[in-house]
């Protein structure tokens, strides 16, 4: 554990947070996570955050939660490369905000291996081992924290393109690949384990859709 690095997203939603945050903590035993985001834009104080990520507070919860505490930046991950602290990064989310991405991409390839589930490309993806194709925020049913701390649902209204999957569920094929036994079979076993949790959403428990790629892929 003290030699696997695990990357958050400000960008996915929670539920895509709460599989890998509690992947991490639970099946890999991790004790603190990072967390990757958009760099910060242009703000002011009546309608623009200068935060353009639509889910820095779900992550922060998520991991919270989770016994992960707050995330670290990625310059912090960045540090930790540099002196080869982790042999091995697993990555939610495209969008990183480091001053020197080039180096960043350099130190990720360097580890022994890197997972990436992103929706687009991006330098997490183009620095990683093996890329994993998450629906976008527009493919998928999802909850998000806003800046306010108001827990919000949207809905699907684009089917998923190629081989994309909810995040979610690929952060539990991997974790079936790396042979842990987590026993979700639906997305309703993912919101019973959120609710239980409190997390910072609120499900239709009522769905059924199946987590798809059993794949072990």
């Amino acid at each position: 554990p003290s030699r696997i690095a695990v990357v958050l997203s400000a960008e996915h939603c929670n539920e895509d947070n709460f599989a890998m945050a509690l992947i991490a903590s639970r099946y890999l035993g991790v004790k603190e996570a990072y967390l990757g985001a958009k760099p910060a834009g242009e703000g002011d104080d009546i309608l623009m955050n200068a935060d353009k990520n639509p889910n820095r507070a779900g992550a922060n919860q998520a991991a919270a939660q989770l016994g992960l505490g707050e995330p670290k930046p990625l310059a912090s991950l960045l540090d930790a490369l540099r002196s080869d602290r982790y042999d091995y990064v697993l990555s939610l989310g495209s969008h990183v905000d480091v001053e020197d991405v080039a180096e960043l991409k350099t130190e990720l390839a360097r580890t022994k291996g890197h997972v990436a589930i992103c929706c687009s490309e991006g330098s997490l993806s183009h620095a990683s081992h093996v890329a994993l194709p998450a629906c976008s925020w527009a493919e998928v049913r999802g909850s998000y924290v806003n800046a306010k701390g108001l827990a919000q649902q949207a809905e699907a209204v684009l089917e998923p393109l190629g081989e994309a999957y909810p995040g979610w569920q690929l952060a539990v094929a991997l974790a079936r690949t790396l042979g842990y036994d987590i026993d979700w079979k639906s997305r309703a076993d993912l919101d019973q384990a959120m609710l239980q949790s409190d997390a910072p959403n609120s499900p239709d428990a009522a769905s059924t859709s199946d987590v798809s790629p059993e794949a072990e892929a």
